[in-house]
């Protein structure tokens, strides 16, 4: 049996949108990230610090820090 011309332009076509709407897709949600990243690391050192302050002195004498 034969595929017509038409039948394969059609499927050419639909692979083509789905390709074109998939790298659309993709490049608003690396957009996204990149927006969001900064915002979560500066909440997370912030998180970080405020948590070391409130360690007793006691805590550091147990655990080395900056190795």
């Amino acid at each position: 049996s034969t595929v017509s011309t038409g039948a394969v332009l059609f499927a050419g076509v639909v692979y083509l949108i789905l390709f074109v709407s998939s790298w659309i897709g993709d490049y608003i949600i690396n957009i996204q990230v990149a927006k969001m990243v900064p915002y979560f690391m500066v909440t997370l050192r912030g998180d970080i610090f405020d948590a070391l302050q409130k360690q007793d002195m006691k805590f550091f004498d147990k655990h080395r820090s900056g190795r």
